[in-house]
């Protein structure tokens, strides 16, 4: 892929592509079902009974609540978690919105335009790759 080694990963690169990193992808993916669970009616009545009948559920590393719970560092109720994961990965995009106004990412960004030979031989020299 652009003509760079496979194993070459680089945040730079990653950002000018404007693709999200596993973690941050795992994260919104729990996140917004644990936020569509919510939002059905039946299923946010049963979490709720759940979350008052079993106080082990937290502690089941297999668990949505216990995932939400290492997402957000909080054991909170699960609507009040769901509300503070969405607002992690909002701060997460903000923070990629504001990546991109990086100058080295935007060198990389137009050293994607490019094709060809010079275009890994930009990308190496950007990302530093050397072999």
């Amino acid at each position: 892929m652009f003509l760079i080694g496979k194993k070459t990963r680089s945040t730079k690169l990653i950002r000018a592509c404007k693709i999200e990193t596993v973690n941050e992808l795992k994260n919104k993916t729990k996140v917004n079902f644990a936020s569509k669970l919510l939002q059905l009616e039946i299923t946010a009545m049963l979490i709720r009974e759940l979350n008052q009948v079993d106080q082990f559920i937290w502690l089941d590393k297999k668990s949505l609540f216990n995932e939400l719970e290492q997402l957000t560092g909080d054991r909170l109720e699960f609507g009040q978690i769901v509300i503070e994961g969405l607002r992690i990965i909002n701060n997460t995009r903000q923070m990629i919105r504001e990546n991109m106004k990086n100058p080295q990412i935007q060198e990389v960004k137009s050293a994607l335009n490019l094709t060809g030979k010079t275009r890994k031989e930009t990308l190496n020299k950007l990302l530093e790759i050397k072999f």
